[in-house]
């Protein structure tokens, strides 16, 4: 989360973050977000003990402390297995501006239900956040508002949500470009959510999956392909 992330929700300033983050050293790391812009940021489990020391001394006006759970929220930041969609811990740092190739590949999951999938190395597959959420009708900006929502980041980590995200380079014949990525595990629990809130795209697009996983689609998308092209294709990952 940046400054302004982690002092939203719990209705401090920007500079009242960055003051108690230096005071207790605790570190920021550099970190790319979609648009590319460099930001200094925190991790979850970071911004989670700002949050406590606000919480243990009394300084969330009580209105906003009966809104939330934030003893919940807090302990779901500082679980292990958490990640931010920015980044998780300070070892990534050194790795966070690494770029990995991806080719995208369309499925149509269903009539007039296109769906891009990236595949990288090894065979892994992600997908980015235009392609995930604008397959169910959602602005791509719900997820990078979603640290500024306790109780939506609440309720993806407790489905399992990793928030893991990659760079990728994705290169067509159109064009070249960087775009940030999630796992298809992350994708099916924001899927999960929106379908459980009646977005019925949402629905239909687990209902899909759950006849044929997005991993055999996307090998029986690659079968009409040649060996020899099947070979470049998958080169072009090494």
């Amino acid at each position: 989360m940046s400054d302004r992330q982690a002092s939203r929700p719990v209705k401090q300033s920007k500079r009242d973050v960055k003051e108690f983050m230096e005071s207790h050293s605790l570190e920021s790391i550099l970190v790319q977000i979609p648009n590319r812009k460099v930001i200094s940021a925190y991790s979850l489990s970071t911004v989670a003990i700002y949050w406590r020391y606000l919480l243990d001394s009394r300084l969330i006006s009580e209105q906003l402390a009966d809104q939330y759970e934030w003893k919940d929220i807090i302990e779901s930041l500082q679980h292990p297995g958490e990640a931010t969609l920015l980044s998780t811990s300070q070892e990534e740092q050194e790795t966070e501006f690494t770029v990995t190739p991806a080719n995208p590949i369309v499925l149509e999951l269903q009539r007039k239900l296109l769906l891009e999938v990236l595949i990288l190395p090894k065979r892994e597959y992600r997908i980015s956040p235009e392609s995930g959420l604008g397959v169910i009708g959602v602005l791509e900006n719900w997820l990078q508002e979603l640290p500024n929502s306790p109780r939506k980041l609440k309720t993806l980590l407790q489905r399992g949500f990793s928030g893991e995200s990659k760079l990728c380079q994705v290169n067509t014949t159109k064009e070249s470009k960087i775009v940030e990525s999630l796992s298809l595990n992350d994708w099916l629990t924001i899927w999960e959510v929106f379908a459980f809130r009646g977005n019925s795209k949402a629905a239909a697009v687990l209902k899909a999956c759950a006849k044929q996983n997005i991993p055999l689609r996307v090998e029986a998308a690659l079968k009409p392909y040649s060996i020899q092209e099947r070979f470049l294709y998958s080169k072009t990952l090494a």
